[in-house]
């Protein structure tokens, strides 16, 4: 019984550290979305309406820029499905644990996803921020 009450304690702790981790990693999730799209939104309304006519240098500059924030949400929609499955198989790998063995070994449940899932958030970082700046590089050309 006691046994029993402590294994319960062990899995909701695991999952409270698990739900934890992925709002932060939805949290961030979000603020690459909300910047890409954004940035995206914003220099559509710019070429539209505040530069019209003025609109002759950069096109390239603002095609790239476009491209790198859009490279940008389909590698934050990567990371989700990869951080998703690497939740899954954590999850997974406690219970098959405690099962075994009755408790949770002080070792980190890291796998692939995970690191396939940072290499994914940071690619993202770098796609936003490469096209941020193409953004205002191709605000400062036409201004």
């Amino acid at each position: 019984m006691e046994q029993e009450t402590q294994w319960e304690a062990m899995v909701d702790h695991a999952k409270r550290l698990i739900n934890t981790e992925q709002r932060l990693g939805l949290m961030y999730t979000n603020f690459l979305w909300t910047f890409s799209g954004g940035a995206i939104a914003l220099s559509i309304t710019l070429v539209s309406g505040a530069f019209g006519a003025k609109l002759i240098q950069g096109f390239c500059t603002l095609t790239y820029s476009w491209l790198f924030l859009l490279l940008c949400i389909i590698l934050t929609m990567l990371s989700v499905k990869t951080s998703q499955l690497s939740f899954e198989k954590e999850v997974q790998s406690i219970y098959k644990e405690v099962k075994e063995n009755g408790e949770v070994s002080p070792r980190e449940y890291r796998g692939g996803w995970v690191k396939l899932t940072t290499v994914l958030e940071v690619l993202a970082s770098v796609a936003l921020l490469a096209g941020l700046i193409l953004m205002l590089l191709f605000i400062a050309q036409n201004m």
